[in-house]
């Protein structure tokens, strides 16, 4: 068993991709995609290759976040921006990131797993950008929250294209409460980790859930044939959450299925 063990560790690590292969996993606070993120990144090390890392966006400690930084944390009194000018103020800090720091990760052919990479602006500010505008419609029944969502994800997809031309994922793990709502995740993770009590957001409870529900009912559309993207789901019907194997299980499974497809494409 050990000598089979050696030899199927030296095959895995000869292995080499012939392109990159990018994961990025999306949800709300508390959804468990850094802790499945860095989970993923330790069994592709010990299974497939050491040539993987993982990234988290937003960067809010590094510089090239500065502008996010002073438009939601400081307390100058400042116009509010449209959802697609603040997407922009992510997508810079992910454009500065990615050019200087990650592209050679990229070009080397690295798998590279995203926490949160720029199909996050599609949710939470395409989830504003629809409630904000439905509810000034007159008839929200002929010009459905779900129309305006696509059309504010079809703007983002060209503004990267056209733009930024930041890398395009090859598998989405989209992270899904079902039951349980963002106040009951969050005050759960206050409880564990004090660090997490002062980010964006945490406090606006309603627009969170509205933010899952969108990502969950709503499959990313433009550029879909260049992505497989899944619900992870991660309640049992009784309000508890799935245990962390269970979920992992699931994470795995599907990255499997989707390397051995991607290395047959070439």
């Amino acid at each position: 068993n050990i000598i089979i063990f050696l030899i199927e560790r030296i095959w895995y690590n000869m292995i080499k991709l012939n392109k990159p292969f990018i994961i990025d996993f999306e949800g709300i606070d508390g959804t468990f995609k850094y802790t499945n993120a860095c989970k993923l990144q330790d069994y592709i090390e010990e299974k497939y290759t050491s040539n993987v890392i993982v990234v988290s966006f937003p960067n809010y400690d590094g510089d090239s976040s500065y502008l996010l930084r002073e438009y939601f944390m400081s307390n100058m009194n400042k116009q509010p921006l449209s959802p697609k000018m603040v997407s922009t103020l992510f997508m810079l800090d992910m454009y500065d990131v990615y050019y200087k720091q990650l592209k050679e990760y990229y070009d080397k052919n690295y798998i590279m797993i995203f926490d949160r990479f720029w199909y996050s602006n599609i949710y939470y500010q395409g989830a504003s950008y629809a409630l904000k505008t439905g509810n000034k419609e007159t008839n929200i029944i002929l010009y459905s929250y779900e129309n305006l969502y696509k059309d504010f994800e079809k703007e983002i997809y060209e503004l990267n294209e056209k733009e930024f031309k930041l890398p395009k994922a090859n598998l989405i793990y989209k992270m899904i409460h079902n039951v349980i709502d963002s106040k009951t995740i969050i005050e759960q993770r206050r409880a564990v980790d004090k660090s997490h009590n002062g980010e964006i957001n945490e406090d606006q409870y309603t627009y969170l859930d509205n933010v899952n529900n969108f990502l969950k009912s709503f499959p990313f559309s433009y550029g879909a044939t260049d992505f497989k993207q899944y619900n992870i789901e991660l309640d049992n019907i009784d309000k508890t959450c799935k245990t962390e194997d269970r979920i992992f299980n699931m994470i795995k499974q599907i990255f499997d299925s989707n390397l051995e497809r991607f290395l047959k494409e070439g």
